[in-house]
């Protein structure tokens, strides 16, 4: 493979950025403040350009097999590289069958390994039914450790028929074994009770409007599931970890455990930071999402958090569908739940939270090396000698506006449509290869993280 020298990019370096050189060809083989130029070398002059680590978001929903009319994973790996993330990671709930064992695993694995334009892992997961046969949790999640699972996941509340919510004793167990084995668990931390008895309250009324929906995916339930999930981390020792946390009251909510001892993060996602009620109110479906977006003050106060470490990481939770057929329907609750996100992810975090001051160059960069060191992606996340070469390069002088129509992903719609932001990616590297060039994908690189 060809060895680039980037010649005269600006690297991070703490809460600033440095021009320097940066020599890689796989990995990143050297950084310093000038490189004697080779004739074996592709010198690149990037000379007013700025260099960032490849996005990692670890938590996407590419769906193949089984639910391919929301998203594939071919489109949805194109979509990731085409917005600078470089790795992601697949939850276990969207594909048939749901990655719950390792045969699971390996069927996954085997369909869609050939398919994706950036390197990518898997969750594993656990949900109700497994506990209906004498089943065996330790060696199940053996199995998949082997396998190659970064997590498991586990949701509170789930209206899945293939990946059901678990009961507190359940949780309980899956967390004493989890601990056992310093396995992380991800959950959806919604309290059931307060979801379907609001639900059931609406649909009473014949409501099925947006401000319905978000009646019943209410800050209560959300911080309710989070109580259990520290109560039972503390208890057991598990390494927990809340997805999509959509409150600035769920985030201290986390943080008040953490000080109290227990093993407990949280991620967010750009939705909603950038969102409120009202935003759901005017886009209805197109904004649809579990948790659902929170009020003006939740969405800046997720930025407050962000910024001082309390939210360890952002994702996307990138969840499409077919916007015709899936978003209009007529009413809230039958509108498909979820949106498109990796292309915009990292866009949106650079132009709205480093280039506004909203956050500092080393909360970004150190988000993305937390996500990389809680599920073991060992080579990625940082631009150091040794390390792989998922690069992106960024103007950060050019604007951009978000055209959904024209998103990668199955999903053309999102709620940043029309958006601009203030940076425009240049080049994506994934793994020393030149992949993406001002938005044209170049080819197909991606490989399975083990």
């Amino acid at each position: 493979m060809s060895t680039f020298l980037l010649k005269n990019i600006f690297l991070p370096n703490g809460d600033e950025f440095k021009k320097c050189d940066l020599l890689f060809n796989e990995k990143i083989l050297e950084i310093s403040d000038e490189i004697k130029s080779k004739s074996e070398y592709k010198i690149l002059d990037c000379d007013g350009f700025y260099a960032m680590p490849g996005f990692i978001d670890s938590h996407v929903h590419f769906n193949t097999p089984g639910f391919e009319n929301h998203e594939t994973f071919e489109k949805g790996s194109r979509s990731a590289i085409k917005g600078g993330v470089t790795s992601i990671i697949d939850m276990p709930c969207t594909s048939l069958p749901p990655i719950v064992s390792k045969e699971a695993f390996y069927e996954k694995l085997k369909v869609i390994k050939d398919q994706a334009y950036c390197d990518f892992a898997f969750h594993g997961g656990v949900e109700a039914t497994f506990f209906q046969d004498d089943a065996n949790l330790r060696k199940n999640f053996e199995e998949m450790i082997v396998a190659g699972i970064k997590a498991v996941k586990i949701y509170t509340v789930s209206g899945m028929e293939t990946f059901k919510e678990l009961s507190n004793n359940q949780m309980f167990e899956v967390f004493t074994t989890a601990a056992e084995m310093n396995l992380p668990v991800m959950v959806h931390a919604e309290d059931p009770s307060f979801v379907r008895e609001r639900e059931e309250e609406m649909k009473k009324q014949k409501r099925k409007d947006p401000k319905s929906y978000a009646y019943s995916r209410s800050v209560e339930a959300e911080l309710v599931a989070i109580n259990t999930c520290g109560i039972l981390s503390n208890l057991t020792g598990a390494r927990v970890h809340i997805v999509h946390i959509s409150s600035y009251k769920g985030v201290q909510l986390v943080k008040m455990w953490r000080e109290q001892g227990a093993k407990i993060s949280c991620e967010t996602c750009p939705h909603y930071m950038a969102f409120d009620i009202s935003s759901l109110e005017r886009m209805g479906g197109i904004l649809k999402t579990a948790p659902v977006v929170k009020s003006e003050n939740d969405s800046e106060g997720l930025w407050k958090a962000f910024s001082q470490g309390d939210i360890s990481f952002i994702t996307t939770d990138h969840a499409p569908c077919d916007l015709e057929t899936e978003k209009n329907t007529g009413s809230i609750w039958t509108d498909y739940g979820g949106i498109p996100g990796v292309e915009t992810i990292y866009s949106y975090i650079i132009s709205e939270g480093l280039l506004k001051d909203r956050i500092s160059l080393s909360v970004l960069t150190d988000s993305i090396k937390r996500s990389a060191s809680l599920f073991s992606l060992n080579d990625k996340g940082e631009l150091l000698p040794g390390k792989d070469a998922d690069i992106t390069i960024w103007d950060f002088d050019h604007k951009h506006e978000v055209k959904a129509k024209e998103f990668e992903s199955t999903g053309k719609y999102s709620p940043f449509d029309k958006w601009i932001f203030s940076c425009s990616l240049k080049r994506v590297f994934l793994r020393g290869e030149l992949v993406v060039e001002d938005e044209n994908i170049l080819q197909r690189k991606g490989k399975y993280i083990k």
